[in-house]
């Protein structure tokens, strides 16, 4: 199992994360979020629906119940379009 943060984790939750993580201070759009978790099998031309959101947002907070003593957080903006990966003080602000 990928190691991250100290935390031991799937490989697809450590491919999500990573690409949090690469994203840096810009963040990472959901749908490109989306395809990365999906490989070969998304479909690139359509927007996400309500179930591949959900999807996503499970998989988002089972890394963050995972990552919860790292101080770290994968965050998403109001609109739920991009992910970012925060300090535990910078989503309260």
């Amino acid at each position: 199992m990928p190691i991250r943060l100290n935390t031991a984790m799937s490989v697809t939750k450590a491919r999500i994360f990573d690409a949090v993580e690469r994203a840096g201070a810009a963040g990472i759009p959901r749908e490109e979020l989306w395809r990365l978790y999906c490989g070969w099998r998304a479909e690139t031309h359509r927007r996400l629906n309500d179930g591949q959101r959900n999807v996503l947002k499970v998989q988002i907070c089972q890394i963050n119940a995972l990552i919860v003593d790292s101080g770290f957080h994968i965050h998403c903006g109001h609109n739920g379009a991009v992910y970012r990966l925060c300090k535990r003080e910078q989503v309260a602000a």
